[in-house]
């Protein structure tokens, strides 16, 4: 097993150069690989908490703009049937003005 990161990190850099580790050596090898991935998989995972934390603050706000947005929706098809309620009201007009 690696004492150290640095013992792990020249095995590592002896076994990708093709030099010959004994059988003890690759196995320390492995683990310290093992180690490296934890270590690195904490790391993401952390990262990962983190980022999603603005993620969520822009889902939030673009959720509270869709309901803005909606509601303004809303108020225009209600203002929309009045008008239309207006228009066919004038139009009626007209064409009894007309005949």
């Amino acid at each position: 097993m690696p004492d150290s990161i640095s013992q792990g990190a020249k095995w590592h850099d002896r076994a990708t150069r093709g030099e010959i580790l004994t059988q003890t050596q690759r196995s320390a090898l492995e683990t310290w690989y093992r180690q490296q991935d934890k270590a690195e998989m904490g790391l993401l995972q952390a990262g990962q908490t983190q980022a999603l934390e603005p993620a969520a603050c822009d889902v939030q706000a673009v959720l509270t703009r869709i309901k803005e947005t909606s509601s303004r929706i809303q108020a225009l098809d209600l203002q929309n049937a009045s008008l239309r309620q207006e228009i066919a009201t004038l139009q009626e007009r007209l064409s009894e003005d007309a005949t």
